[in-house]
């Protein structure tokens, strides 16, 4: 990943490991095979037949290969699965569960594989039972099955699909997101297709330390551990914008996350977004009623800053150990967030000194900046510091 939380590469990490993971499934095939009189018969998989019955019956309660060691990533490593490992708190089980799910989407062969082994040619994904097969132990195992519960890291991170909810679980088929799969592979060149439209912006990390504008509980707050924070601001946007910035002067990405209504999907999309790439995530303001989205966002493993006018209501997450805070009265005072709204300035060493003295939120500056913008395009010119002083939200006098 590239200093900005955006980049390509990486992945030969997730592609050695799936190598491995197809001579593990070789030995589950070969081990299948021995001794079944249908291993050839090309509608194997699309009817039962009375010798197949006998087969399955005559194989014992456990299908598990012995023999082989099982595909178990190193989660202590450096690479991808490693450090995805980590921050979605997967045990190596885990990992393996999640390599296993994801393999027919880096390697096609796995689909006829997976096909054979689940007895049934249609179905050409692991299920639980096949994930836990190849880990060398079987759906009998408790502890191999409670990795699936959704309250565990997988599913409560996003990372795993489990479909089939109308079968036993050892029969539930699995899947991975395609946007964990593009992480895997090396590529957070794009959000995630469930962020679109939603309001989310990804503010890249800066060289830039506390500089002015940056305030001192912003510091501080970057400086902590993963906590959720909700800033009572009396300027709107103002804590948000200096918070973002203190954030990103520390070297992290910011997710800034406007929301115009409860999404609570989006906001779980959010938060995995956040761990793929190390980020942290800043909100508001707040819609009406936040409590079912500030629950959603009280995340244990990710820094998450709710910011809006009103004190926080302790019902919306009462387990969640939100931090309540009151902004900083001073203004933005961040001039990557006007070069950014501004777009290229013909000269824009005043532009600091020039809006510095104001207590401008967020909102305000993107305001002022899409004015700027529309009175240089009507006179065809890039924006300039006039057409910032001409803008509104500013009085005529800066």
């Amino acid at each position: 990943m590239g200093a900005d939380g955006t980049g390509t590469g990486d992945g030969g990490g997730v592609l050695d490991l799936v190598a491995a993971l197809r001579a593990r499934v070789a030995a589950l095939v070969e081990a299948r095979g021995a001794g079944d009189p249908t291993a050839g018969d090309p509608l194997r998989g699309l009817y039962v037949s009375g010798e197949t019955a006998r087969r399955i019956a005559a194989r014992g309660a456990s299908a598990a290969v012995r023999g082989a060691d099982p595909v178990l990533p190193d989660v202590g490593g450096a690479d991808r699965t490693a450090r995805l490992a980590r921050a979605f708190g997967l045990s190596a089980l885990d990992a393996h569960v999640l390599l296993v799910a994801l393999a027919p989407e880096v390697d096609r062969d796995f689909e006829a594989l997976y096909g054979y082994l689940n007895d049934d040619v249609g179905r050409r994904r692991a299920t639980v039972a096949l994930a836990l097969d190849l880990a060398g132990t079987g759906p009998s195992d408790p502890a191999g099955r409670d990795r699936f519960h959704p309250a565990a890291p997988l599913r409560a991170g996003g990372l795993l699909e489990v479909a089939d909810e109308d079968r036993p679980l050892p029969g539930r088929a699995l899947g991975v997101p395609e946007r964990v799969v593009a992480h895997l592979l090396g590529d957070d060149g794009h959000l995630d297709a469930e962020l679109l439209g939603k309001g989310v912006e990804l503010l890249p990390p800066v060289d830039e330390g506390t500089g002015p504008g940056r305030s001192a509980l912003g510091a501080r707050i970057a400086a902590a551990g993963p906590l959720a924070v909700h800033l009572r601001e009396r300027v709107p946007g103002a804590g948000a914008g200096a918070v973002a910035a203190a954030l990103r002067g520390d070297g992290r990405p910011v997710l800034r996350y406007r929301p115009e209504a409860v999404d609570v999907p989006a906001a779980r999309a959010l938060l995995r977004e956040a761990r793929l790439r190390g980020a942290a995530v800043v909100v508001g303001p707040l819609p009406p009623d936040p409590g079912p989205l500030v629950r959603a966002l009280a995340s244990p493993g990710v820094t998450v800053v709710l910011a809006g006018t009103g004190a926080p209501d302790p019902r919306w997450a009462p387990d969640a150990g939100l931090l309540a805070l009151d902004a900083p009265d001073g203004p933005v005072g961040d001039g990557d967030l006007w070069r950014r709204e501004l777009g290229p300035l013909d000269d824009d060493s005043g532009l600091d000194r020039a809006t510095a003295a104001y207590r401008l939120g967020e909102e305000q500056v993107r305001r002022a900046a899409r004015s700027a913008r529309a009175l240089a395009a009507f006179e065809g010119t890039a924006p300039t510091l006039a057409h910032v002083r001409h803008s509104e939200p500013f009085p005529s006098s800066l």
